[in-house]
């Protein structure tokens, strides 16, 4: 689940269905200008599902989503502040 400006938490449940892992990915180290914050939980969910399908494991998705996430609230509207993976930097393509 996200956290927002907190950065985004995975509950895996264990092997026995009892005991539960916990992964959490902090947010960006870097500041950024956060303009609008709409569309940024759907950015994060696009990006995660774009990594997965494309082979990484869901940590690994679960940070470049984060990443992308950050990206989209630094400009105004919902699907207009979202990168295209042309834009993004190569670590963060799928």
């Amino acid at each position: 689940f996200t956290l927002g400006e907190r950065g985004s938490c995975l509950v895996k449940r264990g092997a026995d269905m009892i005991d539960f892992q916990v992964h959490r990915v902090p947010p960006s180290k870097e500041q950024v200008q956060v303009v609008e914050t709409s569309g940024a939980g759907d950015a994060f969910l696009g990006a995660l599902g774009s990594h997965v399908a494309a082979g990484k494991t869901v940590e690994q998705a679960m940070e470049a989503a984060g990443e992308i996430a950050t990206i989209s609230v630094q400009s105004k509207g919902t699907q207009t502040s979202y990168p295209s993976a042309e834009t993004l930097p190569p670590h963060l393509r799928p």
